[in-house]
Order: C-alpha cells, then structure tokens, then sequence
C-alpha cells in the first residue's frame, strides 16, 4: 500500500512478477510488464527514477544469487569451518559475498563527505580518509566550542532491523571533540551508548565519561546516577543537562567489556556505538544486531 496506489507500488510489482519469470524461465521482460502496468493505471510506475531501481534491484538479484539461511541450518553452517575441506569451501563463498558487496556499493566521492574535509573539520577527524557522507552524517544543533562549523562531528547514521538511522557510529572522542561527543547524545537523543573498544592510551584516547559525581562537558552537566564494575565490562547510568534554560534530560547507558560489547537493552531510541576508528567493531555490531533481533521476534 503507498499514499495514491501508484509509483512504488508499481515498482514492487514489476519487481515481484520479473522474479517469478526468472524462477520459471531464466529470463527478464521489465520493458513489457511496465508497459502492461502503466497501461491499466496511470502513474503506476512514476519517474525514471523508479524504473531505473527495478533494473539496479534484477541486476543485484541476478549477480548475488545468495539463499537465506534457515535458522536451524545456522548451527550446521557453522560447524563447516571446523573441518579443513569444508572451511575452505566456506571461506571461498564468503569472499565471493564479500566481492559482491564491494561491487554493488557506490564508492563515496570527496564531493560526498565535504563537512569532514573542511578546514575547520579536518581536526576532528582521527583518520582524514574515514569521514561521513554528509547525507548521512547527524548534524550537531547545540552550539559549543571554537570552531567555525559546531555542527559537524566524526559519525555516521546506521539502518537497524526495525527502522532507519536506529545507530549512530563514531569514533573514540579525542581530547578536542569531547564537547561534541556529548553534544551528540544530547542532541539526537541517544538512549544508550555501547562501547566497542578499551580505552588504550590515554594520551590519543581520552576518558570522556566520570565514575561519580557531576562534570561540565561543554555547555552540559554530566551526572552519574549509577556506576557498577563487572568482571568484563562496566557501565553508568547518566543523566544529561544543559547549563542553562530548562532542564532536558537525557538516561545514558555506557556499556564497555574486554574485547567487545553487549547491548543490555532494546529500545525505539537511537543506540549509539563508539569505537577507536568506527570501523570494525561497530560494523560487526550493525551487522550482528538485525539478524540476531529477527530471530528473538
């Protein structure tokens, strides 16, 4: 169902009929079936936009190929890496996956991430190759600090299983960003924070949440409602205030282990994920998540 029954329901359509052809025949007719479409209804395929997206959406089904895993078969699937002959087999199929994906990702140009190259943002950036499109970075409201454009910071917005931008990914705060790491949460509301990484040093990798007590972290106060230490992680409850003017507050969850994370709860609010450079760890969170969220639903 769409707004006015027409565009992306045409879309699916087209879709759904081209993948039945191909299952049966081996062959695809978009031109004809759109035609049939658009024929008993207006509109139903809109823009060239949407025509063009039937043809990415065959391309990758017919490139990939690649069968949903039955949930009871997981546990076989995984037993396949213990032997030698099977491993290898495994192996070559996830590097095929793997090849797949890097050919059907658009590659982002410097155009695309300008925020993160600007002058005034290239210090915020621990590594000047890793930085956010703009399309889908969180912009920064509050204003803080010295720098000209107080509304960027190293992060990026992630789908989830349930619904768009469900994370936000960044990169362990260095000593200048701490301000916007807070700003961040308060911002855009970020119900619980997991952090994927040990803190390293110091030096290059600051302490940017207290154990007790309250600290001014830019223009908000940072209040420790519950701190507890566990074999292989710790966590805070905070509570986040502004200043000045009224009082919003924001719960804070810090979850940090040994080597990795563990979400403790799920929500509707954003879920923030912090490592050292926001690349793997977080990815292999991201990744982990939504499948692990459909098999508990």
């Amino acid at each position: 169902m769409t707004f006015n029954g027409a565009g992306r329901s045409g879309a699916f359509l087209a879709l759904d009929a081209n993948l039945e052809l191909m299952k049966k025949t081996g062959q695809l007719d978009v031109y004809e079936y759109a035609k049939t479409l658009v024929n008993a209804r207006p509109h139903l395929i809109d823009s060239v936009d949407q025509y063009q997206f039937i043809y990415e959406a065959l391309a990758e089904a017919v490139m990939c190929n690649v069968q949903p895993i039955q949930m009871h078969q997981l546990k076989d699937r995984s037993s396949m890496y213990k032997a030698k002959k099977n491993r290898e087999l495994m192996e070559s199929q996830d590097n095929h996956e793997n090849k797949l994906l890097l050919h059907l990702t658009h590659p982002l140009r410097i155009g695309d991430c300008a925020g993160g190259h600007r002058l005034e943002n290239r210090g915020k950036n621990r590594d000047v190759m890793v930085v956010p499109p703009d399309h889908a970075r969180p912009y920064l409201q509050t204003l803080h600090g010295e720098s000209k454009d107080y509304t960027y910071i190293n992060a990026v917005e992630v789908d989830g299983f349930t619904r768009k931008a469900e994370f936000i990914v960044t990169e362990w705060p260095k000593q200048s960003t701490i301000d916007s790491f807070w700003t961040l949460i308060y911002d855009h509301s970020c119900h619980t924070v997991v952090n994927l990484s040990n803190q390293g040093n110091p030096r290059h990798y600051p302490t940017f949440i207290h154990n007790k007590g309250k600290a001014s972290y830019g223009p908000f106060i940072v209040e420790v409602l519950n701190y507890h230490q566990y074999p292989a992680m710790t966590s805070h409850m905070v509570k986040v205030m502004k200043r000045k003017g009224a009082a919003d507050i924001r719960r804070l969850l810090n979850i940090r282990r040994e080597k990795s994370d563990l979400q403790k709860e799920t929500t509707k609010q954003i879920q923030k994920l912090v490592c050292h450079n926001v690349l793997s760890a977080c990815c292999l969170f991201s990744l982990l998540y939504a499948p692990c969220l459909r098999f508990f639903r």
